[in-house]
């Protein structure tokens, strides 16, 4: 006997597993809302497969995808008030946002309109820092400072449009140089330029852009619409989805008219056109009404279509020479290697275009250039280098040194360079050193000199020259007695010196009593060094003969006694006085 399964085990056991798994997952945060879908538009949660059909009022979380296909579109209502239109076959990942603080929206393909509102477009004005809504291409980001603008990627290709207050644009590959586009202005960034300037935006252009992310206007329902003609199913296994990363571009396949002839290119023809790519016709035709008829078996066509491999390769580009990332050269030379020799290659130099790889007559500062390849099938590449011409030398000084003359064999020495990078090279005397302190100097002249070289090449020096004295002055004494009138006698002692002196001689010779006594007398050069003489003499009491007048108002009468005198020898210049009835008499 076979015993029957029990069917109602396994929807338990499913559901015990689900129950278990809840508690594990952790749901993103809602930033906003569909608020409006027309025709087929899908989510895909957190950036994963599976695709979700979106409705109105469906939630948006921080790094969902939202894609639409063909002939629709989508409107998503954010919970600080931002507002964002999204064309047909466009791709947007919200990357990251934070109501009213940071948002930050990818958008890989396709076509969007952001409304932000204004005192949100205020705070960002006023602490960007802080407060940020930008929308990133591959190629370029556009961040607000307004409003409202639309922002378009497709191939390698961006655009940005604005409608309403200011958006700064920039290149992801150049974001040193940016743009500001203000009301009715536009551009158009390339994959490997900077943002182009701003222009002004025609208002035929946007009402075009505002026609294709608007609801399409719906007909009547009181038309008649065919039935729907059921699909036959398919014997073969339906083809797994990708991931968005790895999700094929989709083809449209539609009627075009004859081919017109096109008027001749301007700028801003170009420019147009490349902005009337991302615009797409979104009336859909629909067949007149027929009467009812008996149903029809569907009709399963296979069409098998070969399509030839396309290059989406870039060239490949390397500078095979190059000046120096720092150079005191004006003049510089490159040397390019293309491995697709059929590209065209265009050169730019600090943002202008160029026709050749040489330049001279550099300005000072930095310089960037840029060569750009396009192959025969439109793949684009570039590669850009940096470099800075520096012309001025650095300067050198002493901030402290030796004095220029000396009797001390050492010396010390400070440097200072305006340059931190630079290098700096020692000499003494024509050798190089690697001290700034010294010591055993030889007597006579050295030099110290300094050599500074920046890494651009450029040198500067200074030097300084000092003399090492180490020999003291030679001097002879010549002392010389000299009378004078009225029983006085000076002693003059000369000096004679072999370079110039300074001199100090003791004890001083006022006042001093009779006996022997020993004059020093010291000569210093000005390097410091010194030399010492003595000169000795006996100072003795001698009788004075006979008797002497004195007239005068305040003299009188005769006055004998002793007087000091020397007889050959030298006094050093001591003047010698006579005192009578307790006056001093001064010749």
């Amino acid at each position: 006997m076979r015993s029957k399964p029990f069917k109602g085990l396994s929807p338990l056991i499913a559901a015990v597993f689900l129950i278990l798994l809840l508690p594990m997952s952790v749901k993103a945060e809602v930033v906003g809302k569909f608020t409006y879908i027309e025709g087929t538009v899908d989510v895909l949660k957190g950036g994963k497969l599976p695709a979700v059909p979106a409705k109105v009022g469906d939630s948006v979380s921080e790094g969902d995808v939202v894609r639409t296909k063909s002939l629709s579109k989508a409107e998503i209502t954010f919970a600080d008030g931002s507002m964002l239109k999204i064309a047909q076959r466009t791709r947007i990942d919200i990357e990251e946002y934070l109501a009213g603080a940071k948002a930050s929206l990818k958008l890989p393909r396709g076509k969007v309109e952001a409304i932000v509102p204004a005192e949100l477009a205020k705070q960002i004005e006023q602490l960007p820092e802080k407060h940020k809504f930008e929308i990133k291409t591959p190629v370029a980001v556009a961040g607000v400072r307004g409003t409202d603008f639309f922002s378009f990627h497709q191939a390698t290709l961006s655009g940005v449009v604005v409608k309403d207050g200011v958006v700064q644009v920039y290149n992801v590959r150049f974001p040193e140089v940016r743009i500001t586009l203000s009301a009715n202005e536009m551009t158009i960034v390339r994959e490997a330029r900077p943002p182009e300037p701003p222009r002004p935006a025609p208002k035929e252009e946007i009402e075009r852009h505002e026609k294709d992310v608007a609801p399409t206007v719906r007909k009547e329902v009181s038309e008649v619409t065919p039935p729907a003609v059921p699909e036959k199913p398919s014997a073969e296994k339906p083809p797994e989805e990708k991931a968005p990363a790895e999700a094929a571009p989709e083809r449209v396949v539609r009627e075009e008219a004859a081919p017109a002839v096109p008027p001749a290119r301007t700028e801003e023809a170009a420019f147009l056109e490349a902005a009337a790519l991302f615009t797409e016709t979104t009336a859909a035709q629909e067949p007149p009404p027929s009467p009812p008829s008996a149903p029809v078996s569907p009709v399963s066509v296979s069409i098998t279509e070969t399509i030839p491999p396309v290059d989406t390769t870039p060239p490949k580009l390397e500078f095979t020479s190059k000046p120096n990332i720092v150079t005191n050269s004006p003049s510089a030379s490159f040397s390019i290697y293309c491995d697709d020799s059929t590209a065209e290659l265009r050169y730019f130099l600090d943002g202008n275009p160029v026709t050749s790889t040489n330049f001279s007559s550099l300005s000072e500062g930095t310089h960037t250039f840029i060569v750009e390849a396009k192959d025969k099938a439109g793949n684009v590449s570039s590669l850009s280098y940096s470099w800075t011409v520096d012309t001025s030398p650095p300067s050198v000084l002493f901030p402290s040194t030796p004095p220029s003359l000396t009797n001390s064999q050492s010396a010390n020495f400070s440097v200072f360079c305006d340059d931190t990078t630079a290098t700096l090279t020692y000499k003494l005397d024509g050798k190089e050193v690697s001290s700034l302190t010294f010591s055993g100097l030889s007597e006579g002249t050295h030099t110290f000199e300094v050599i500074a070289k920046d890494q651009a090449g450029n040198s500067s020096s200074i030097s300084y020259s000092w003399t090492v004295d180490l020999t003291p002055p030679s001097i002879a004494l010549h002392p010389q007695l000299r009378p004078v009138p009225y029983y006085k006698a000076d002693l003059e002692i000369g000096v004679e010196s072999s370079e110039p002196v300074t001199y100090s001689i003791s004890p001083k010779a006022e006042g001093l009593e009779e006996g022997t006594h020993v004059f020093e007398v010291v000569a210093r050069d000005r390097a410091g060094n010194e030399r010492r003489e003595t000169l000795s003499f006996d100072l003795k009491a001698y009788g004075l003969g006979g008797n002497f007048y004195l007239t005068g108002p305040n003299l009188k009468g005769t006055a004998s006694g002793q007087i000091a005198s020397v007889k050959g020898k030298d006094w050093g210049g001591m003047v010698l006085s006579m005192e009578a009835n307790g006056q001093i008499i001064e010749g």
